[in-house]
């Protein structure tokens, strides 16, 4: 049978790969022993490596920070230098079409040029409010609802399995071909750093992330923090005692919150009055209410990614214009 009509009669097969992964909420977690990225991540990326090994791969695994899978070509070879599964040692660059980077965990070192498809299993926070449960995996009109189902989970099973079919097919590459799996590409990349300490650079390839068929590129990302002391010089009103928004850094923030205070007396029967009016006049969803001797606000936005800020609404953004309209003895 070819790969093609592998990969069709194995449509429900692909489908509840998919489904399994996805209940895995594999949300940056605590850092323990042998799970650096937390437990929900480790154990989605266990479940892969499992796999893998059981489906007769090649497989390495960096420590638990990353790994990969590979189909060996036609123009791989094997050499004199063995490396356990998990060691870490110093890889080679990439490029020398004698000798590509780095260990195979189970296997001495690949030697060919690599393709590499990079793929990652970790997902941003859920957030918001879901029809169907981010991590429930529901089928619905043809579709799988769940986060991670387009960004990246879904694109590593697919790879996954189109590589398996290739391997059951008989077929050989002429050059290997690597999944590489990353583990904190939603947050710092921390883990593919130390990975391609080890493994070292494919020779080319290519990532299955976003948008189909494929993607060769994408935009960078700075993460940064803007400090503002906050002093009240004397004065007495309404002071801002914190303002907090957001799940992630790559995500539009779809809630924030600020928590104001009044030592004047005069209570905050004006703050109520002037989160009516900016609802009124601007549309967006903002609401208040005294908790003890401190009164909350909160702005309501819409959750996207921050690769599609356009289609999300920043709650953070109209909370701190409404702030503005205020007049605060900490400003």
């Amino acid at each position: 049978m070819n790969y093609h009509e592998l990969i069709d009669d194995r449509r429900d097969e692909i489908v509840e790969f998919l489904r399994e992964i996805i209940k895995v909420p594999s949300v940056l977690g605590e850092a323990k022993e042998g799970a650096p990225f937390g437990e929900a991540v480790a154990e989605v990326y266990g479940r892969l490596l499992e796999r893998a090994r059981a489906d007769g791969f090649d497989v390495f695994d960096a420590d638990g920070w990353g790994g990969h899978i590979e189909l060996a070509g036609t123009s791989g070879g094997e050499d004199d230098l063995d490396v356990a599964d998990g060691e870490l040692a110093a890889g080679e660059a990439a490029g020398d079409a004698e000798s590509t980077a780095g260990p195979v965990g189970d296997t001495p070192r690949t030697a060919g040029r690599v393709l590499g498809i990079p793929v990652h299993l970790d997902v941003v926070p859920a957030g918001g409010a879901w029809v169907h449960g981010p991590f429930d995996a529901d089928i619905a009109d043809g579709r799988i609802y769940g986060r991670g189902t387009s960004d990246d989970k879904g694109p590593a099973a697919a790879v996954y399995l189109a590589l398996k079919a290739l391997k059951d097919s008989g077929f050989t590459p002429s050059k290997t071909v690597r999944i590489i799996i990353g583990l904190d590409e939603e947050t710092g990349w921390i883990g593919m750093n130390k990975y391609l300490e080890v493994a070292g650079l494919p020779d080319f390839g290519f990532s299955p992330d976003g948008d189909f068929p494929a993607v060769n590129g994408e935009m960078g990302v700075i993460n940064f923090d803007l400090a503002k002391k906050l002093s009240k010089d004397g004065e007495t009103g309404i002071s801002v005692r914190s303002v907090t928004g957001g799940n992630a850094p790559n995500m539009v923030p779809d809630g924030a919150k600020a928590i104001i205070t009044e030592d004047s007396g005069k209570g905050f029967n004006g703050v109520k009055e002037k989160v009516a009016e900016y609802r009124a006049s601007s549309g967006y969803r903002l609401t208040g209410r005294g908790i003890g001797k401190s009164f909350e606000i909160h702005a309501h936005g819409v959750s996207a990614h921050g690769s599609t800020p356009d289609k999300g609404l920043n709650a953070s953004s109209r909370l701190l214009e409404f702030l503005g309209t205020l007049e605060l003895a900490n400003d």
